[in-house]
């Protein structure tokens, strides 16, 4: 019977951001169909114009949701459709700056329509932040392994076996940001990221001799 040490292991990185991902939502209004997707329509093809300005290529900005849906009346007797509700989602993603962020804010305050927007702060090279979660967890694997070894005086042998619990990592830094695109405000941004904790848990085995 082969005989081996089990050890369950955490690998732990902190990360610096790099990235900035902005998404807007645009909501426009129509007693018709057209009326709200036209508006809509139109608000996007004017906050594209103005990002693209700011160094932001019109390919990087993406669509990631698009809705239109009818709004009833409160009648409770029978539902009559008022109006309509196009809504569009827009998504963008930049190296960390701070007057860029502000710009594209800016740009965005300035639309009588409704404007949500959020912001995350991520990191572009993921598989090295991986790399280093698995070499950190090997470490701390064997170094566990060694003690385990040594109390029961055995020899620790090669790692005959690798279990990753873990099929998704988060990348996005716990510091956010979202209000109402009219909410009036300064953009002149400073906002410092808090460092992105990325961390997996793995199962070792260990020959033992």
């Amino acid at each position: 019977m082969e005989r081996v040490i089990k050890v369950r292991s955490k690998g732990r990185v902190f990360v610096k951001p790099n990235r900035t991902v902005v998404t807007m939502n645009v909501e426009t209004r129509g007693v018709r169909y057209d009326d709200a997707v036209n508006d809509a329509n139109s608000v996007v093809e004017d906050l594209v114009h103005g990002i693209s300005r700011r160094g932001i290529n019109k390919e990087d900005i993406k669509t990631t949701y698009y809705n239109v849906r009818a709004e009833y009346s409160d009648d409770n007797k029978e539902r009559i459709v008022k109006g309509f509700l196009c809504t569009q989602a827009l998504k963008i993603e930049f190296d960390l700056d701070n007057r860029k962020l502000g710009e594209i804010l800016e740009i965005v305050s300035g639309f009588n329509t409704t404007i949500r927007f959020d912001i995350e702060f991520t990191v572009e090279d993921t598989d090295s932040v991986i790399e280093a979660v698995l070499i950190d967890a090997t470490k701390n694997a064997t170094k566990k392994a060694n003690m385990i070894a040594r109390a029961s005086n055995v020899s620790l042998g090669n790692i005959l076996a690798i279990d990753n619990k873990t099929n998704e990592y988060g990348f996005v830094s716990a510091t956010r940001f979202n209000m109402d695109a009219n909410t009036k405000s300064s953009y002149r941004m400073s906002i410092e990221p808090e460092n992105i904790e990325v961390s997996e848990y793995l199962e070792f085995i260990f020959e033992i001799k």
